[in-house]
């Protein structure tokens, strides 16, 4: 295309009479052929900047200061990434789908997108919706976004008709998945793909949830563009828009429904009470929260991971990698998570595998806390700042009031769960004080040692059973092996304060393989372990 007929379309579509003699129209419009596709993109990028009584000035700065924006937001994306961590979880979008212009452009075209900020322009929307099943869609190549790769589209809709309906409801820069974020498509453009997914799955909930809140999220709740079908059956399938993992980082009071057809609603007031429940889901109690994320559906487990992330506030995130296994991603995103969700997390919920520290993520999912719902005062820290951008699982640590070492024995047999039990505190076999304590989880051999860490809640204490397998020349640090925790009264734990002598330590506690390598009672743990979990329980006093 020609710079004359270039001009000639953008002063038609954007109504101005700018002449192709002036040097900086000339300078524009050579910059504009050079980096657009089509005069759709061209259109895009300038339509902003076009017009007005200063847009002779800005026509002569806009390309440089594109650049510099651009060149911005590149080398911002190049530094947040630190090995395999993020170091900012409020990353903005690369791409928005205009729709004045119909294509996929660079975030830096909205006037006020500051990649540096935590805001997000006030103009960008957002669509969510679910994913038909993979025979009901197509794949489409389309100028929208370049053809840079093929977009998944129900078949009984096209993207012309999304782009009316969002027209129509006032939108005019959109954030939509399968435009906006690159999908599979050509083998030689997986490395990209791979490298860009890094940093943009881990961060899609802020595109949603960031501020300023009340930007609108179009919702297609029976897949994009299609109908909204509110009948049961409907809301029950796995593939609804109130099943999947995904969309509920996606759950805004600020939603506006997609798909609306005029028609009367079938169990309409169901559906708009589960409906309204959903964004508070996002401010409860992490119980609740972890409960609804593992009742939903995904496609790939990684998913949960990465929507939990979202929802524990991480200030930075582990990068996405769709090849690594659950449990090492989970690994990682304990790295990530603030030290008080670290600490309940080792607090309240019971392990299952032998030696770990807290819990795997197939255990943290399946078995839910053990101990009171009940807030900790305790912060679990990275034992090495270094780790925190590693591929390596962590090592934590707290300070704490400890007392120790003791003997636990339990008398009158084996305790259960079902009944209130004693435990004696011994030196020396000879009892010292006995607690009855309010639950507990975790292994407690009769004739081991043990120091015992002290942690408030707010209703109740908690006791940490460790074995110490090294003192650290400090005298103040020690490497321990985690092996069980009671919840006991505030009277009890106000007992042991006054009475019993206390030692405020640097708590390390060792990974599982690592404590299983240095307890002293590697083959006691065993058995007692593997009683504990043939009988269906959670803790034993072996």
């Amino acid at each position: 295309m020609s710079d004359s007929k270039l001009l000639h379309l953008l002063n038609a579509v954007l109504d101005t009479h700018h002449q192709l003699r002036a040097y900086s129209t000339a300078g524009l419009l050579k910059c504009i052929r050079d980096t657009s596709h089509d005069f759709g993109e061209a259109y895009g990028k300038v339509r902003n900047w076009w017009w007005g009584s200063h847009s002779q000035s800005l026509q002569r700065g806009y390309y440089a200061m594109m650049r510099k924006r651009q060149a911005k937001h590149d080398a911002f994306r190049r530094h947040v990434v630190q090995d395999f961590s993020l170091q900012r979880s409020t990353l903005p979008p690369r791409r928005v789908w205009d729709l004045y212009s119909n294509r996929v452009l660079p975030l830096v075209v909205l006037a006020n997108s500051d990649t540096s900020s935590h805001d997000l322009p006030d103009r960008l929307w957002t669509v969510s919706h679910s994913w038909v099943p993979e025979a009901d869609r197509d794949l489409v190549w389309t100028p929208i976004n370049g053809r840079q790769w093929p977009v998944p589209v129900p078949r009984a809709t096209t993207l012309e008709h999304v782009r009316v309906e969002l027209l129509n409801m006032g939108a005019e820069y959109v954030w939509l998945d399968v435009l906006c974020l690159r999908q599979r498509g050509r083998a030689a453009d997986e490395a990209q793909r791979t490298e860009e997914w890094k940093t943009d799955i881990p961060t899609i909930g802020h595109i949603y949830q960031g501020q300023p809140f009340r930007r609108p999220c179009i919702t297609y709740f029976n897949g994009l563009g299609l109908p909204l079908d509110t009948s049961q059956p409907t809301l029950t399938s796995d593939r609804h828009w109130f099943s999947r993992v995904w969309t509920l980082q996606e759950s805004l009071t600020t939603w506006l429904p997609g798909g609306l057809t005029g028609e009367a609603l079938p169990d309409g007031d169901t559906f708009f009470a589960q409906l309204q429940a959903f964004p508070s889901l996002t401010l409860t109690s992490d119980d609740r929260l972890v409960r609804e994320l593992m009742a939903r559906h995904c496609t790939n487990e990684l998913d949960r991971i990465a929507g939990l992330a979202y929802f524990l506030r991480c200030v930075s995130l582990p990068l996405y990698n769709a090849a690594m296994p659950v449990e090492h991603a989970w690994e990682l995103l304990l790295k990530h998570a603030s030290p008080a969700w670290r600490s309940s997390l080792l607090l309240r919920y019971p392990v299952d595998t032998p030696f770990a520290p807290y819990p795997s993520w197939k255990g943290y999912g399946a078995s839910g806390p053990v101990l009171s719902a009940t807030s900790v005062d305790s912060s679990l820290w990275l034992a090495e700042q270094s780790q925190l951008n590693t591929a390596d699982p962590g090592r934590y640590y707290h300070f704490e009031a400890t007392f120790g070492p003791y003997q636990i024995l339990c008398s009158g047999g084996q305790p259960t769960s079902r009944r209130r039990f004693k435990l004696d505190f011994c030196k020396d076999n000879v009892p010292i004080f006995s607690v009855s304590p309010l639950r507990m989880h975790g292994v407690i051999l009769q004739d081991a040692l043990y120091w015992l860490v002290r942690v408030s809640g707010d209703s109740s204490a908690y006791w940490v059973a460790t074995e110490v397998v090294a003192m650290h020349a400090d005298e103040v640090t020690s490497d321990a092996v985690k092996w069980a925790v009671l919840e006991v009264s505030y009277r009890a734990d106000d007992w042991v304060e006054e009475y019993i002598r206390c030692f405020r330590r640097k708590i390390i506690y060792l990974p599982g393989v690592e404590a299983r390598l240095r307890t002293k009672y590697a083959e006691q743990y065993m058995a007692a372990y593997k009683q504990m979990t043939t009988d269906g329980k959670q803790f034993i006093i072996y």
